[in-house]
């Protein structure tokens, strides 16, 4: 298999509107930082849960941006090249690297806690890859927000578990790795199949 140049790199990243996902990145990030007065101190049980909910919804943006922008409107020109898994591999692990350095940069302060942060966008973005190879690019958002309302729901009647791992504490080390799981298989995923071009392709 041969490796990609750096010019059909470049195509594939333009392709792709990279530079458009990372601005929305950044808007994100710009978002958070806004938000962080609102979600400053754990004195109440309400304000402790709007701040989390606030990061899980940042985290659903951030896995949203990364996986609706691994799909070309041009579709693949790339498929006829043998080095095009690579080329997704590579697209997925900018934009994953953008998300994690931007929402950490947005999201610092002393209330943040950045590895829950990283965590929870970690393993909502292969919630939202692994969403694109099934039901296509442009619905990938669907999953994880309906996830996160469950995890609120959870939260709310102080009913955490494993299965809502992204409100546990930042210490969890299963929580840790269901995350880092979930993010390696959207990340194969992604790069085995690409994104799911329509919901028809199912019928």
């Amino acid at each position: 298999m041969t490796s990609p140049s750096l010019r059909l790199i470049g195509l594939h990243l333009r392709s792709r509107a990279t530079g458009r996902s990372v601005l929305l990145l950044a808007g994100t990030a710009t978002a958070l930082r806004l938000c962080l007065p609102w979600t400053e101190g754990t004195g109440t049980g309400a304000q402790r849960m709007f701040s989390e909910m606030v990061l899980l919804l940042v985290g659903v943006a951030g896995a949203a941006i990364v996986a609706t922008g691994i799909r070309s409107p041009f579709g693949e020109a790339e498929r006829a090249g043998r080095p095009l898994p690579r080329l997704r591999l590579l697209h997925v692990a900018v934009l994953a690297v953008a998300a994690g350095t931007l929402l950490l940069a947005g999201g610092l302060a002393p209330s943040t806690d950045t590895i829950a942060l990283l965590r929870d966008l970690g393993g909502l973005t292969g919630i939202a890859l692994l969403t694109a190879c099934l039901l296509g690019s442009h619905l990938s958002w669907i999953t994880p927000l309906a996830y996160v309302v469950v995890c609120g729901g959870a939260l709310d009647f102080d009913q955490t578990s494993l299965w809502t791992w992204p409100v546990l504490p930042a210490g969890d080390r299963t929580a840790l790795v269901v995350a880092g799981v979930l993010l390696a298989a959207g990340t194969v995923a992604t790069t085995v199949t690409g994104p799911r071009d329509h919901i028809t392709d199912l019928l």
